[in-house]
């Protein structure tokens, strides 16, 4: 199971895909943000892998449905949230929202690195993704 987490690693330190594979995986009618608007409000998710039953696992969540203006109500994805200024590091923002939303301690999470930010325009957030 090592060699996975090996694999990421390395992998994370090596330049990645970004823009270019997003857009790939992005619906035909969302439009090309070349760079997100100085207003973008900042998020931090974690994409968290765990061991199962001999084999690698990935958290995602299901948002609450909270009210019918949360444009991301009832969506599936990465445990995270908005950054808050006690986070310091968007890092932090991540490892906290996955704390809260999933249960994991902080220090119980290995970070392998970064991913590529990814501008949301439905809701004016610059994600920036972690993997751990």
């Amino acid at each position: 199971m090592d060699a996975f987490i090996q694999h990421l690693q390395t992998r994370l330190k090596q330049p990645l895909p970004g823009q270019e594979a997003q857009y790939r995986m992005a619906r035909a009618f969302r439009p090309v943000t070349v760079s997100p608007p100085e207003n973008a409000a900042l998020a931090g998710v974690l994409a968290l892998f765990f061991p199962k039953n001999d084999e690698w696992q990935l958290a995602l969540i299901e948002r609450v449905v909270t009210h019918a203006g949360d444009r991301h109500s009832g969506q599936i994805s990465f445990p995270g949230g908005k950054y808050e200024a006690a986070d310091g590091i968007l890092m932090n923002t991540a490892l906290r929202e996955a704390h809260e939303e999933v249960g994991i301690a902080p220090e119980e999470v290995k970070m392998l690195g970064p991913l590529t930010e990814l501008y949301i325009p439905v809701s004016n957030f610059l994600v920036h993704p972690f993997v751990g």
